[in-house]
C-alpha cells in the first residue's frame, strides 16, 4: 500500500476490528437467522474462526430456528446475480413470501445471472481444467501441433479459455431458447468460434487409431500440398490466399519480423512417417503463431496469429454434421473466410453432448489398460449424478464385453464391471483410444449395452447412448442435486421430501431449467425459511465464499469487470498482485471418480489472508481512485453506508446494520486518530467491510 499508516491499521487495529466484526455477524445470525449456536454448529464455527465467543463477548436475543426474508432475500440474489439485495425485494417478501419466485424470474434475465450460470455449467458439464498439452495428449498428437503461448499474442490461453466457454455457452443458449436441459447430453449443436472450429477440422484431418499411428488424410488427399509465407507482398488478401484460381493461392502475406533470414518461406510437402511432421501442421501452427524451424532457424518463432481478436469473440451456434471417412471434413482448417461465415460443419469424429467436446476429452484421457473406462464413469458422473460402483441392482441384457483380467465372476471387482465394460462398448464404437473417429472395424461390431437403476438398453456409438442417458429417469435427480450442492456447498439428502417435490416438478416441466431454479431458490432447501429433513439431519448451510460466489460479487457490486483479473493478462501490478491472492481462494471443482463437484466449505487461513489482502488491494481502486472512483473520502458516512448495504449485503431494516455501521465508524475514527489520512481511513474500512463474514460466507 501507498501508506505505512494503512499498513500497520490493517495488521494492527483491522485485525482486532475483523475479529470484533465477524464475532457480531455470527452471532447475531446465530441467535437471529440460525438457531442456537450449539458447540459444532457452522454459526459457532465461524464465530470460533474470527477468534470471538459470542456467548461471551455480547448479549444474544432469544434464538429463532429459520432464517428472516433479509437474510435469504439477500443469499438467494448473491448466490444467482452477485449483487445485494434491496430494501424493495425484502419487504416484497416479508409481506408476502411467495413474491420471492416473482423475484427470482425476474433475476434471472439480469446479464449478471448469466455470468454466474456460465460459471456453474462449466464445472458443472466438466468442461474446465483444460490445458493445450493434456489436450495434445488425449488426442495422440503431443507435440503434433504449437499455439502461441507468450505475450503479446498468447493463444494459447485464448483457446484454452475458449474450450472452457463453448459448452457452457451452448447449454446457456439451449435454455435461452426454451430447450429442455437433457438435450445438453443430446446436442450436435454447439457455440463456437472460428478458431475453435479451425481445431475441430484439424483434428478430424488426423486420424490416431489405437496403436498410436497417425495417419494425416489431407495430405492422402492432397499429396502436392505446398503453402508460402510472403514478407514483401504485403498486399496479399485472404480470398486471394484461398482462392486455388488465383496465382497467390496458399501464399500467406506476413511480416516476419527482424529475426527472420529468408522473406519469403515456402513450406513443400512431405509426409514423413506417420504424417508427423507435415506440411498440414506447419499451416496450422502458422494460423497459431508458432512454428518450429523455418524463418528462426533451430528455434521456435512465435509470432501474430492469423486470428484477430473478432474471431475469439464470435461465437455462433453451429450445427455438427457426420460424415464417413470417404468423405472430405469442411470447412477445412485453413479456410478462413468460410470458417468465419458458417453456421455448420462436417466432420468424422462424432460430436454429441458434453462428452463429446475437446474440453471433455482433454480432461479424461483413456489408454489400452483403461480402455474408456474413466471416460464411462465421468460421463455417467456427469449425466446422472452417480458413478460405477457396484452399488446398482440393475445389470445390462448381456455381458459378453467383460474384461476377463479385472471382471472374474465372484471377485470383487465383478459387480462393478458387469455395468461398466458393455457401458464403455459405446466410446468404443465410436472413438478410437485417442478420441479420433473408430475405424477398426471388430470394435465396432463387439456390443455396447447399459445397465444402471432400473435402466437397461442396448444401442450403437455415442449418439445412442446420448438417447439412453438423456431420458434415464435419474436425470431430474442428478441435476436438482448439483444445482443444490452448488447453492449450499453441500448435498441435499435426496429422500428429503422437499427435494423429491421439486426433481418431480421438474421432470414433469421437460426439464426446463428456469423452472428447476425458481422451484430450489424459492425452497426451504436453500432458504431455510422454515426446516427440512436436510437441514435436521445435516444442519444449516453456511460455507465461504468460492472464487466464483466472491470475486463476482464484489465486481457486480463495485462495478468493476474480472474485479480479480483471472480471466485477464492484465499485467499491471495491481492485476498482478490481487490474481495471485485471489489464486489461492478455493474454486469450484472436480475429480476422477467424485460423484459431486469438488466445493471448499470451510475456511482457513489462507483463505483468510487472501481474501483480506484482495479487500485491501481493491480499496486502492475504489476509494479515491480518481473520476471514475466510486466511494471519496470527502463523504465517508454515505461510503461507510454503502459498505454495509452494497459490500456487507445487511440493509438498514436488517436487525444487523446498526451495529455493523457502528463498528465500521469506530474503525474509520480510531484510523484517523492514529495518523492515518482520511483517505487511507476510508480504505482501511473499506477493507474491514469488505473482509466481514458476510461478504466472505455464503448463508449470512
Amino acid at each position: 500500500m501507498k501508506s505505512t499508516h494503512l499498513q500497520s491499521l490493517t495488521t494492527g487495529r483491522l485485525g482486532v476490528r475483523l475479529r470484533l466484526l465477524g464475532g457480531l455477524l455470527s452471532s447475531l445470525s446465530c441467535t437471529l437467522f440460525l438457531g442456537s449456536c450449539e458447540e459444532g454448529s457452522p454459526a459457532s464455527d465461524t464465530a470460533s474462526w474470527q477468534g470471538i465467543s459470542p456467548s461471551k463477548d455480547r448479549v444474544l436475543p432469544p434464538p429463532v430456528d429459520v432464517l428472516s426474508p433479509a437474510a435469504y432475500v439477500s443469499k438467494v440474489k448473491n448466490l444467482l446475480t452477485g449483487l445485494a439485495a434491496t430494501e424493495s425485494e425484502v419487504a416484497a417478501v416479508r409481506n408476502d413470501p411467495a413474491a420471492l419466485r416473482g423475484l427470482i424470474d425476474v433475476w434471472m434475465t439480469a446479464p449478471e445471472h448469466r455470468g454466474k450460470m456460465l460459471d456453474f455449467f462449466r464445472n458443472a458439464f466438466q468442461q474446465n481444467q483444460v490445458r493445450i498439452p493434456d489436450l495434445q495428449n488425449s488426442l495422440g498428437m503431443a507435440g503434433g501441433f504449437q499455439v502461441n503461448e507468450t505475450a503479446p499474442y498468447n493463444v494459447q490461453a485464448l483457446l484454452e479459455q475458449s474450450l472452457k466457454d463453448s459448452f457452457s455457452l451452448t447449454v446457456w443458449r439451449l435454455l435461452m431458447n426454451e430447450r429442455p436441459l437433457s438435450e445438453a447430453l443430446t446436442t450436435r449443436e454447439y457455440m463456437l468460434n472460428p478458431p475453435l472450429m479451425s481445431l475441430m477440422s484439424f483434428v478430424d484431418e488426423v486420424q490416431v487409431g489405437d496403436s498410436g499411428f497417425a495417419s494425416n488424410r489431407f495430405l492422402l488427399r492432397n499429396p502436392n500440398f505446398t503453402f508460402t509465407l510472403d514478407a514483401i507482398n504485403q498486399s496479399i488478401t485472404i480470398a486471394q490466399t484461398l482462392d486455388p484460381l488465383h496465382p497467390y493461392y496458399q501464399r500467406w502475406s506476413h511480416p516476419f519480423g527482424v529475426a527472420c533470414r529468408q522473406p519469403v518461406l515456402t513450406y513443400s510437402s512431405t509426409q514423413v512417417n506417420g504424417g508427423s511432421p507435415d506440411n498440414t501442421v506447419n499451416l496450422f501452427n502458422f494460423l497459431f503463431g508458432k512454428m518450429t524451424g523455418g524463418c528462426t532457424v533451430g528455434a521456435v518463432n512465435r509470432f501474430r496469429s492469423q486470428w484477430t481478436a473478432d474471431d475469439w469473440n464470435d461465437w455462433r451456434l453451429v450445427t455438427i454434421e457426420p460424415i464417413d471417412g470417404s468423405q472430405e471434413s469442411s470447412p477445412r482448417f485453413y479456410d478462413l473466410m468460410a470458417l468465419r461465415s458458417t453456421f455448420q460443419m462436417r466432420l468424422k469424429t462424432p460430436r454429441v453432448g458434453f462428452f463429446g467436446t475437446l474440453a471433455f476429452q482433454s480432461n479424461w484421457a483413456t489408454n489400452a489398460a483403461n480402455v474408456a473406462r474413466v471416460t464411462a464413469n465421468q460421463t455417467l458422473i456427469v449425466a446422472l449424478g452417480k458413478s460405477f460402483d457396484g452399488s446398482s441392482s440393475t445389470v445390462p441384457i448381456f455381458d459378453s464385453t467383460l474384461d476377463p483380467t479385472h471382471a472374474t465372476p465372484g471377485s470383487s471387482c465383478y459387480s462393478c464391471h458387469q455395468s461398466l465394460d458393455p457401458f464403455r462398448q459405446f466410446f468404443r464404437q465410436s472413438y478410437s483410444l485417442f478420441y479420433h473417429d473408430q475405424t477398426d472395424s471388430s470394435q465396432r461390431r463387439i456390443p455396447a449395452a447399459f445397465g444402471f437403476d432400473g435402466v437397461q438398453a442396448s444401442g450403437e456409438g455415442v449418439r445412442d447412448l446420448a438417447q439412453i442417458l438423456a431420458s434415464h429417469p435419474r436425470f431430474a435427480v442428478a441435476w436438482t442435486q448439483k444445482l443444490c450442492s452448488w447453492a449450499n456447498s453441500s448435498p441435499c439428502m435426496e429422500d428429503d421430501p422437499e427435494f423429491v417435490r421439486i426433481a418431480s416438478v421438474f421432470q414433469r416441466s421437460g426439464y426446463r431449467w428456469k423452472t428447476l431454479v425458481r422451484e430450489l431458490f424459492s425452497s426451504p432447501l436453500i432458504t431455510m425459511s422454515r426446516n427440512t429433513k436436510t437441514k435436521e439431519v445435516r444442519g444449516a448451510a453456511l460455507s465461504v465464499a468460492r472464487r466464483d460466489h466472491f470475486c463476482v460479487a464484489l465486481s457486480n457490486r463495485l462495478g468493476i469487470p474480472d474485479v480479480c483479473a483471472m480471466s485477464t493478462a492484465d499485467p499491471s501490478s495491481l492485476a498482478t498482485a490481487i490474481r495471485r491472492y485471489a489464486s489461492f481462494v478455493p474454486v469450484d471443482g472436480y475429480d476422477r471418480g467424485l460423484e459431486l463437484s469438488s466445493l471448499s466449505a470451510d475456511p482457513n487461513p489462507f483463505f483468510r489472508i487472501a481474501t483480506e489482502s484482495m479487500c485491501i488491494l481493491l480499496s486502492e481502486r475504489v476509494v479515491d481512485a480518481g473520476a471514475q472512483s466510486r466511494y471519496s473520502s470527502l463523504q465517508p458516512d454515505s461510503a461507510m453506508d454503502d459498505f454495509v448495504a452494497t459490500i456487507m449485503t445487511l440493509l438498514p431494516s436488517d436487525p444487523r446494520a446498526a451495529a455493523a455501521r457502528a463498528i465500521l465508524r469506530e474503525h474509520f475514527d480510531a484510523a484517523r486518530s492514529a495518523g492515518g489520512s482520511t483517505s487511507d481511513a476510508l480504505r482501511s474500512t473499506f477493507t474491514l467491510a469488505c473482509s466481514s463474514p458476510s461478504s466472505v460466507l455464503m448463508g449470512l
